[in-house]
């Protein structure tokens, strides 16, 4: 007989031993399942945080989080770009 340890698992399947770090599905959470940004502006403008759960209120805040990175990412890139453009237009003879 097969030791547990050693039991092949179908593909696509995983085997979580008693006494191993719970697998908790709250924390798993990905990004991909966050409201997009138009969405995440939506829901902030046409609800009020109080009356969200607290589910809701850590997804809203990681969207925040998410969303709040990607624009002070292109931010900075426009930054860049517009402060490369006035260089070079203004050292160009």
């Amino acid at each position: 007989m097969a030791d547990s340890s050693t039991a092949r698992h179908p593909p696509g399947t995983s085997r979580i031993e008693a006494g191993s770090t719970l697998f908790d599905l709250e924390l798993q959470r990905e990004n991909k399942y966050l409201p997009g940004a138009i969405e995440y502006a939506n829901i902030r403008t046409l609800t009020r945080p109080s009356s969200w759960s607290k589910s809701e209120t850590e997804m809203m805040q990681k969207a925040g989080r998410v969303h709040g990175g990607r624009v002070a990412a292109l931010a900075a890139i426009l930054a860049f770009v517009v402060f490369a453009f006035n260089f070079f237009v203004s050292h160009q003879n």
